[in-house]
């Protein structure tokens, strides 16, 4: 209820900046109706609302036109309770340091805890919450300017992800006008693109420059997708294979949670922005872009938290006190920009796809290793780069083994091929046995996969070629020469063996058999008798064999169920 010096300030305030026409006065608001000012003064208003502040009171236009203002008591504050939106500020940095950590360890490929967590807080946490902060502080400052309070906002971790899905304002003062509203919301926005997009380009030229030589994390484009800006802006100039370096990896994330600010939703950034544009019917818009995240909550959980907290603080947006004032060419510039970094940032992939398109070749993909006489094996594959961009390919071993990939070059340009040594460390292969393994290399959108087999044996005695084991002869080419298989001591189920011959991409040679003949062109193992074959003891098997192509080695491997083996290891010579 107004006190009656409350209504007396009032109307000697209003009667200061307007001419009354007409009062009307319900005990609890005065509604002044004034003569209709043409252009409606925004300061005019403003220096009423200093005015009438200092007796407690409020106004507000209640006409588009400005004719009609409202006086009344303002609302008491209502004290919110901060230890939520602490909690969710320590969580949220919890989970950007976590994500920033790991994904620090997987590009660099580097075990030590200490360098880690150094370059994880200078690449990607300072760079993200810099992001974070800078739109922040540029609110405060609006906000005092115009005579406002700060409120601390509320801090959206994603612990899927990113680490953050950005921020919900939580400014309880009203706007005195659409104008501050615009500038409140549309200027941290871009502030927020620009310092995320210098970020995103400075972590590009490093990536270029000085790729990772052996990165194990995917590619943002096979994730969550690629912000527009990235693909039309910087790829075309900063040819990149989208394994992005640590700085980069930050710029993304500030443009993603950016335009995360932007979407016209309640009491996000986008939300006011809508609010001061369309007024009431921007809750239409909030409809939309709830459906959309929930939809999009399918694919992307974290996606969910934002709905959460959106909907916790209403879909819809704020109105100004002074909804007479229009918006003049800058501010309306200002929410076009708004919505323009939106459709930057969120939208994945609708422009340009990166031309990234390469093909693996790899000399063998079977090896045989000895138990006891190493601790690792080596595959020998080259990548042709079909793109028109240089790529910088990754490695993914699954199920997971220690390796590192070696080569003469880091980056691969296009036309070019690259041939690549990855060292499989076998130390942890401890039972002999057959280790099936998918090794893929990728670069953007694009993957291809290998299959891989190790073959893990014991030499023994009672089996040999031609009675030595390991046996190591020259063959030539085009020649046929023959291998005994013997089996000197093994009964029982000891007894059944199988013979492998393992060779080069696209060796060839012929098998002779008592009754077939087969010219067989091969990549990596193949299985040379029919079936398993059963040796009795003191029994031998013959293999006639010549090789049709030119080859460096031939590796030939008969074992038995407890993979107890005998090898013979080829070479081309004269034999």
């Amino acid at each position: 209820m107004l006190k009656e010096e409350q209504k007396t300030a009032a109307r000697n305030a209003v009667s200061h900046f307007y001419r009354v026409i007409d009062e009307s006065d319900d005990n609890d608001s005065i509604t002044f109706r004034v003569e209709n000012p043409e252009p409606f003064s925004e300061s005019n208003f403003n220096a009423l609302l200093n005015t009438i502040s200092k007796k407690g009171l409020v106004a507000f236009t209640a006409d588009r036109d400005g004719s009609e203002i409202v006086i009344l008591p303002k609302s008491p504050l209502i004290r919110d309770r901060f230890n939520y939106r602490f909690i969710l500020f320590v969580l949220t940095f919890i989970a950007i340091f976590y994500f920033g950590y790991e994904y620090v360890r997987s590009y660099y490929g580097n075990s030590n805890i200490l360098w880690n967590l150094e370059n994880s807080a200078l690449f990607y946490v300072l760079p993200v919450w810099t992001i974070l902060i800078s739109k922040e502080f540029s609110k405060f400052l609006i906000l005092i300017r115009n005579r406002q309070t700060y409120s601390f906002p509320i801090f959206m971790p994603d612990p899927i992800g990113m680490g953050t899905m950005g921020l919900i304002n939580t400014n309880r003062n009203s706007f005195t006008s659409k104008r501050s509203m615009i500038a409140f919301s549309g200027i941290p926005l871009l502030t927020g693109f620009v310092i995320s997009a210098i970020f995103l380009v400075a972590g590009s030229l490093q990536t270029i420059s000085s790729p990772p030589s052996n990165p194990v994390v995917s590619s943002v484009l096979g994730g969550s997708g690629f912000p527009v800006v990235f693909q039309v802006m910087i790829y075309r100039f900063i040819p990149s294979n989208g394994i992005l370096d640590p700085l980069a990896f930050a710029g993304w994330v500030g443009l993603i949670v950016n335009s995360f600010s932007a979407l016209p939703l309640g009491y996000m950034d986008g939300g006011i922005l809508a609010s001061a544009l369309l007024g009431k019917k921007a809750i239409i818009l909030s409809y939309v872009s709830i459906l959309a995240i929930i939809l999009l909550g399918i694919a992307y959980p974290a996606w969910i938290v934002l709905a959460v907290f959106v909907l916790l603080f209403g879909l819809r947006g704020p109105e100004p006190l002074n909804n007479a004032s229009k918006l003049g060419r800058n501010s309306r510039a200002i929410v076009a920009v708004g919505f323009a970094i939106l459709i930057i940032g969120l939208v994945p992939l609708p422009y340009h796809a990166p031309d990234t398109q390469f093909h693996v070749d790899i000399a063998q993909n079977h090896a045989v290793i000895v138990n006891g006489t190493g601790n690792s094996t080596c595959f020998n594959l080259s990548i042709t780069n079909d793109g028109s961009s240089v790529i910088s390919p990754a490695f993914q071993v699954s199920p997971n083994i220690p390796f590192k990939a070696e080569s003469m070059e880091k980056a691969i340009s296009s036309g070019s091929s690259l041939d690549y040594s990855l060292k499989f460390n076998t130390s942890s292969l401890r039972k002999d046995g057959i280790y099936d393994y998918n090794l893929s290399a990728s670069s953007g959108t694009f993957k291809q996969t290998v299959q891989l087999e190790i073959l893990m044996v014991n030499i023994s005695q009672p089996v040999s070629f031609d009675t030595s084991n390991p046996l190591k002869e020259n063959v030539s080419v085009g020649k046929i020469f023959q291998l005994e298989f013997i089996n000197s001591g093994f009964t029982g189920n000891n007894s059944t063996f199988t013979i492998l011959s393992i060779g080069e991409e696209n060796f060839s040679y012929t098998l002779y058999t008592d009754s077939m003949q087969a010219n067989i062109t091969f990549r990596g193992m193949a299985q040379l008798a029919l079936g398993q074959i059963t040796l009795a003891e003191g029994k031998s098997y013959s293999l006639d064999l010549e090789a049709r192509t030119n080859f460096t080695t031939w590796t030939i491997v008969g074992y038995n169920n407890n993979f107890q083996a005998a090898i013979a290891i080829l070479s081309e010579g004269k034999s």
